[in-house]
């Protein structure tokens, strides 16, 4: 969920891209707001002058632009019939490195559509293999987001692992001193370990869609 002030200035940013106003006093005037100074500490939330309703007030004195939805929660996206894309890889049994190239956007990746029902995850990768059966099939959608923390708390979770020999989609089972332990949960499979200095990336899975 965006902040007060994120909302007000992506509202900001929106209108005066789209040339509705052009100065954040001209801005403040549209919601009868009187002064400088009460406008610009608004702006600032300075002394907690930004509130809901001067929000709401914004989307209301643009309604065919501004999500008011969005201007009220936090959620979605601040212009309506807006659209946002996400990285989609069609095999999980990509080349190694392929994370930071979409932490990065350094390389080129298909598009798809983002699926607000999942918490913000920064890609999408079809599931290969049978190694996750019966929990999860070949053919699955997986939604992934990247730990930018390389000591955030992995154990016990279902992530992607990007490693200098590519990239497996398994759960963490173990932290060791020098090395991750990966479990299938496939019982034909066995775990195995990875060494910290071959882990380039972990992205811990936030959603699954299937066809049927």
């Amino acid at each position: 969920m965006d902040s007060l002030s994120e909302r007000i200035n992506a509202a900001w940013k929106l209108l005066r891209k789209k040339g509705l106003v052009h100065t954040k006093l001209e801005l403040g005037e549209k919601i009868d707001m009187k002064g400088k100074s009460q406008i610009y500490d608004t702006f600032a939330n300075r002394d907690g002058k930004l509130t809901v309703s001067i929000l709401e007030r914004i989307a209301n004195a643009f309604p065919t632009v501004i999500n008011k939805n969005y201007m009220l929660t936090g959620e979605g996206f601040i212009e309506l019939d807006e659209k946002e894309y996400r990285p989609h890889l069609a095999d999980v049994s990509v080349a190694a490195g392929f994370m930071s190239g979409i932490a990065e956007e350094s390389h080129e990746f298909e598009m798809k559509e983002f699926m607000p029902q999942f918490a913000n995850y920064d890609f999408s990768i079809d599931v290969s293999g049978e190694s996750m059966l019966p929990d999860i099939h070949p053919g699955d959608t997986v939604f992934c987001r990247i730990e930018e923390d390389r000591h955030a708390d992995v154990v016990g979770k279902l992530c992607i692992i990007d490693t200098t020999e590519g990239a497996v989609l398994k759960i963490i089972s173990k932290e060791g001193k020098d090395s991750l332990t990966l479990h299938s949960y496939n019982p034909d499979y066995k775990d195995y370990k990875v060494k910290f200095e071959d882990i380039i990336r972990i992205g811990r899975i936030v959603g699954l869609t299937r066809k049927f």
